[in-house]
């Protein structure tokens, strides 16, 4: 059945939504002005370490807690804490972390990791992190567990174990944050973002019961900041510290819209001379002037324009994106910047469900009966979801936990609606019929989106059992199970099952008269370096020659320091070009295996060359680093420095696939990759790992066998007749940015 015109143009606006978006589009956010930071330095030196609480006392959605008249009050509530707990709002920008910074707290930021690689792009997202890591500071699941608790008990301490808790560390850190945030999130810096002239025009709506925008006011702030003379549509006099909020009417005389901190008398009453408040028939401001457009509170740019100008720059401040026009001459900016490929499995199972003959009646009636309205459009999308995970369940075993978030928010609001208004809130504009609700889900639809495998295949040359070797270093097998006759199938058969899109091998030895040939039939393209070894293995990077075209490639030894070793390491740097791109961003992908020994110290020197050479080779493109880094140890430890490799990928940005989703989701990473059955006994460990760039999310993770079933079928463990290698595969489904977008 041939899908409606109604559908493909749906999915035809949002595709063009979605590249225009990453294409067109500069991330902004809120920010913090500087009079006030200034203002509140002495507060943020004001109480001591040991002195402060564990976590603030407010607790996000819990009104009990909403109890502080005075600006000053409420940041003497952050500045006396340690943490504070902060989150999600109606975006991921909320004006709380900036609140919490301010006062010189650290944010506390359940599902910190989750935040779109292109929303909040000058937020301390690193520093954060660690200081939210460090040791004797609770995980967010415990948190979590007693936020209830926690809203109905001004103490908040006994949270933190102060006996582990690294007072130094988190002083150190704490400082480095809060230098960031004077260096790169103040008004005037998002305000010369703009590039805006000297005289600015901001066109933008305001009602009475709503007069604010956070992000209007704070750009209009900024601008004042560095020197501009602004005209505005709207009153914004509340910027200003000689403001009188008590005699002004309804909401206002009972108090500002939220209470005004933050925004509210934020310039000195001098800069009133740069302030001038324009009304219809007034003249335009001189020439020449920047025409600036904003959103305001959710709500779509003004339509009109006035003088008959060009708009120059346009500012959607909004949590969720609407179908509002912008202007392609214009320079676009958002504050939240979705990267419109998380719903990429649903969308496809949906659209199918969607092209039903019934719903074309939406294409000459859009207003008819038979049009879903929100809840049967999420009726709709539950049964889509629902088939989603069936299938994925039966033919893949893929856990996908973000479909399952999803459904439990629609069945949550189909069963009690009126406890669910911000689901309301959040898809009432998109989905009130066929074509809005289409447009949103199908969104993910333009996504370009990979497999990608990670696999150490053991080399021929190290594949002995014992009877070949000496007892203390051969595996347990029959020696036919490591014939590489025989293994070789395996291999390959395991490559291929899984469909990926890019492949990483390590212990390759047979590049030339095996992998390269075999996988060129099947449609790869590779490339290969052998380590600097007696061993003669080394590692492989492949990647489907009808999907990506190749970019120049680097290779690395891996050393100790400055000093050349015997047997060093090698790395593969490949970039990598998606065939349809139409920007010039790549992606890169490294293969590397790092030195197995008994020193972690060792093998940290060597990912810190790694990541100094990705550095300088990617030219900020997207990261992917297939890696056995031969590190038992996972993140976690008490120490405050870093321990192991993987805390330092952590470190450095990069998220581990399999424990970023897990971790996300209330589930663990993988138990082990490697179980190698030795003569001299057994070796289990996680030592394998899909690390990505900031900008890179995994969807989807293939599970490892389940531990107690291995154990009771093969008592040698791996390799054995089924597994060929003593190392499992790891596949990860990554959203990489559509190559249309930048």
């Amino acid at each position: 059945m041939a899908p409606s015109q109604w559908l493909a143009d749906s999915i035809s606006s949002v595709d063009n939504f979605c590249w225009q978006q990453k294409l067109l589009a500069t991330p902004t956010q809120y920010s913090i002005p500087t009079s006030k930071w200034n203002h509140y330095e002495p507060l943020r030196r004001k109480w001591k370490i040991e002195e402060k609480n564990d976590f603030a006392g407010l607790i996000p959605g819990d009104s009990r807690t909403y109890n502080y008249s005075t600006e000053l009050l409420y940041l003497e509530m952050y500045a006396s804490s340690l943490y504070c707990i902060t989150k999600k709002k109606g975006g991921w920008d909320c004006l709380r972390h900036y609140e919490i910074l301010l006062a010189g707290c650290v944010p506390y930021f359940f599902d910190i990791a989750k935040v779109p690689s292109r929303s909040m792009v000058h937020f301390p997202h690193g520093l954060v992190r660690r200081l939210m890591q460090l040791p004797g500071v609770p995980g967010e699941d415990f948190l979590a567990s007693r936020l209830g608790k926690l809203g109905q008990s001004t103490n908040t301490n006994g949270l933190i174990d102060r006996a582990v808790f690294p007072v130094n560390e988190y002083e150190r850190l704490r400082a480095a944050m809060l230098s960031y945030v004077e260096s790169h999130m103040l008004c005037k810096n998002r305000a010369s973002e703009l590039q805006a002239l000297p005289r600015v025009f901001i066109h933008s709506y305001a009602t009475k019961e709503k007069p604010v925008d956070y992000l209007r006011e704070l750009l209009v702030v900024g601008l004042m900041e560095t020197g501009h003379q602004v005209y505005t549509t709207f009153n914004a006099s509340y910027v200003f510290q000689d403001f009188d909020v008590s005699g002004l009417d309804a909401p206002w005389g009972l108090g500002s819209y939220g209470r005004g901190f933050l925004y509210e008398r934020a310039l000195p009453p001098s800069y009133r001379s740069r302030f001038n408040i324009w009304v219809p028939g007034d003249s335009p401001p001189d020439e020449p002037f920047s025409y600036i457009k904003t959103t305001y509170n959710n709500k779509p740019y003004p339509i009109e324009t006035f003088f008959d100008k060009a708009v120059d720059i346009v500012v959607d401040g909004n949590d969720i994106w609407g179908a509002h026009p912008e202007p392609v001459s214009a320079t676009w900016y958002r504050r939240e910047l979705s990267d419109c490929h998380h719903l990429i499995k649903p969308a496809r199972a949906l659209l199918g469900t969607l092209n039903s003959g019934a719903l074309w009646n939406c294409e000459v009636s859009p207003q008819s009966r038979l049009c879903p309205n929100l809840h049967d459009a999420a009726r709709v999308w539950q049964y889509g979801l629902q088939m989603t995970a069936e299938v994925e369940m039966q033919t893949q075993g893929w856990r996908s936990p973000s479909g399952a978030e999803f459904l439990l928010d629609i069945e949550d609001y189909l069963r009690t609606p009126q406890h669910f208004p911000d689901f309301v809130e959040k898809f009432m504009i998109l989905a009130t019929n066929a074509r809005q609700f289409m447009e949103w889900c199908a969104k993910a639809a333009v996504a370009v989106q990979g497999n990608n495998a990670e696999r150490n295949v053991l080399a021929d040359c190290l594949a002995k059992s014992s009877p070949l070797l000496s007892l203390q270093r051969g595996f347990r097998c029959e020696a036919e199970v490591l014939r590489w006759e025989r293994r070789r199938e395996q291999v390959k058969e395991e490559i291929l099952r899984h469909d990926a899109d890019i492949v990483g091998l390590c212990e390759v030895d047979h590049f030339d008269d095996f992998f390269e040939p075999e996988l060129e039939r099947a449609g790869f393209q590779g490339t290969f370096k052998r380590k600097r070894s007696p061993a003669k293995d080394g590692v492989a990077v492949f990647w489907r020659a009808d999907k990506f075209d190749e970019g120049v490639r680097r290779t690395i030894f891996l050393e100790y320091g400055r000093q050349r070793t015997k047997a060093a390491q090698v790395a593969v740097l490949q970039r990598l070009w998606p065939r349809d791109r139409q920007t010039g961003k790549g992606i890169v992908v490294c293969a590397v295996h790092l030195r197995a020994s008994s020193d972690d110290g060792f093998r940290v020197q060597q990912a810190s060359a790694l990541v100094s050479a990705l550095q300088d080779f990617s030219r900020c493109d997207e990261q992917i680093i297939l890696a056995d880094v031969n590190s038992k140890q996972m993140m976690g430890s008490s120490r405050t420095e870093i321990a192991n490799v993987f805390d330092y990928f952590a470190a450095c940005g990069f998220k581990c696939a399999y424990t970023d989703l897990g971790l996300q989701h209330g589930r663990s990473s993988p138990k082990y990759t490697t179980w190698a059955g030795w003569a001299s006994g057994d070796f289990k460990a996680t030592c394998d790992h899909i690390f990505v760039s900031r900008g890179l999310h995994a969807q989807a993770v293939l599970d490892v066998p389940d531990a107690d079933e291995l154990a009771e079928k093969f008592p040698e463990r791996l390799p054995n007749e089924f597994f060929p290698s003593d190392h499992l595969s790891l596949i990860a489904d990554l959203v990489i940015p559509d190559s249309r977008l930048a």
